[in-house]
């Protein structure tokens, strides 16, 4: 299996191990016999110039328009693949993961997902490629060289980790390749066009994790009056989301000012989710953001069929809430591209993860997770609806909750989680809960790990099956390795 939960990911040398990369640049482009135009960017990995230039390869070999974006967020290709009238987007990136870690996220010319036939499509191109297809050995793709220091500091160190730079790509196939230098600004004012606060005089701090939003994001706010103070806004591949960004918020809440501050936000590596921090040091994460931009769509009659989309981990507290302003909450599995089909299948404006990919489709016609506007959004909802930041914790209560990893070979998940013995101890303590929370066991789709989830009114309560559950999960895991 080729795909999981969003796109492929896994070890940066996966990409290179039977030229993977290049195969499924080969796939992509060749699913419908007419030449295909597509746009590619990538985030600031080490290993994603090579990666890029493999799947290049691949493109051109099957006559392919590539519009190159060099280093952008996720959001930016599935906005600029529909200005310039593209089949397909394709961002080289693994969003949260370490720096170790790539990946390819694959857009159709809606700017959504591929869907679960469309993978499969592309599954069965791709090993059609791999396993029956000749390597082009002629003709350097020229106009394809690193620039800048991210692409100098990407040569240097994969080289150091021995990773092979196959993708100096060759060609044969007579594809053409536009380097797009307008992207920051296309991507800028299509963003301008959704949502413009105001945010003159107030003090905005960002992290940007040393990944896709790093320049764009302090940019961006400044050019709505903020006052900006950003973190992590270099490109540097070896230290995305390392200690910082939306998966280590502790980073920007040791940062933020009671006395000067009016907000921070932390982006991941891909600039597709955002977690924001008030003042006074609370984490409003994907949940808190969902709700108060509900209030928002709510208020100006933006909210279609009084629903909103969430997943299995969207807080019960935030569930209560919605229903109490007369808003349905549809669960989804987790992975924003599920909440995504759901928001476009039913015809719904608004959903989101609690990791912070927040879905806003006010206007229909597809979406994706956007940090940068989501920022933006709450900005502008906080201002219309009068909420002071710091009063975003008091907006509802949240049940009390904690997710855990384990880890566990891949192949090995489906074993673990079909154990007879730990389904019973599971089965024990949800009956322990008494209805009042949920226990929740799935394999992660980006990482080797399966995930325990225990929310309950109770603290407490939460602690001691928590502590029970996983000590259990873990044992067992310990004896797949």
């Amino acid at each position: 299996m080729l795909f999981g939960t969003d796109g492929i990911r896994g070890p940066a040398s996966l990409f290179f191990d039977g030229r993977l990369a290049y195969n499924v640049g080969r796939a992509v482009a060749s699913r419908f016999d007419a030449p295909k135009k597509i746009v590619i960017a990538r985030d600031t990995r080490l290993s994603g110039f090579d990666v890029e230039q493999e799947v290049i390869a691949g493109l051109l070999e099957c006559r392919a328009e590539i519009y190159r974006l060099e280093i952008m967020p996720t959001p930016a290709v599935a906005e600029i693949l529909k200005a310039v009238g593209a089949d397909y987007g394709i961002m080289i990136s693994a969003s949260h993961n370490p720096p170790e870690y790539n990946g390819i996220k694959i857009f159709d010319r809606t700017g959504q997902k591929l869907t679960a036939d469309e993978e499969v499509e592309i599954e069965k191109k791709f090993f059609e490629a791999q396993n029956g297809s000749s390597i082009p050995k002629n003709g350097d793709i020229g106009n394809t060289s690193r620039g800048g220091e991210a692409a100098d500091s990407a040569k240097n160190a994969d080289n150091a980790r021995g990773l092979s730079p196959k993708g100096r790509a060759f060609c044969r196939g007579g594809g053409k390749i536009v380097n797009l230098a307008n992207a920051p600004e296309m991507y800028a004012a299509s963003l301008f066009d959704r949502c413009r606060p105001s945010l003159k005089g107030l003090k905005i701090k960002l992290d940007c994790c040393f990944g896709a939003c790093a320049r764009l994001a302090p940019d961006i706010f400044a050019r709505v009056g903020a006052s900006v103070s950003a973190f992590a806004d270099e490109y540097d591949g070896s230290m995305i989301n390392v200690s910082t960004g939306s998966t280590n918020i502790g980073f920007l809440t040791a940062n933020m000012s009671a006395e000067n501050d009016f907000l921070g936000f932390a982006f991941d590596g891909d600039g597709d989710r955002v977690t924001a921090v008030t003042p006074n040091g609370f984490v409003a994460d994907g949940d808190y953001i969902l709700y108060i931009l509900t209030l928002y769509f709510k208020k100006h009659g933006l909210l279609r069929h009084d629903t909103v989309v969430g997943t299995l981990m969207t807080n019960t507290g935030l569930e209560r809430a919605l229903n109490d302003i007369g808003v349905a909450l549809i669960r989804t599995d987790v992975g924003d591209k599920y909440v995504i089909e759901s928001i476009n299948g039913g015809g719904y404006s608004l959903g989101g993860e609690t990791s912070g990919h927040i879905i806003i489709n006010e206007n229909g016609g597809g979406a994706t997770g956007d940090g940068i506007l989501s920022a933006l959004m709450l900005c502008r909802a906080l201002d219309d609806l009068g909420v002071s930041p710091d009063a975003i914790g008091r907006l509802y209560a949240p049940y009390p909750l904690k997710t855990a990893g384990i880890a566990v070979p891949e192949n090995a998940k489906r074993t673990l989680m079909q154990n007879p013995r730990l389904n019973a101890l599971k089965e024990l303590c949800e009956d322990e809960l008494r209805g009042e929370g949920r226990i929740l066991v799935r394999g992660s789709g980006t990482e080797p790990k399966i995930r325990i989830t225990v929310e309950a009114k109770s603290p407490e309560l939460v602690d001691d099956v928590m502590r029970l559950l996983e000590s259990a999960y873990r044992s067992e895991a310990e004896s797949l390795l």
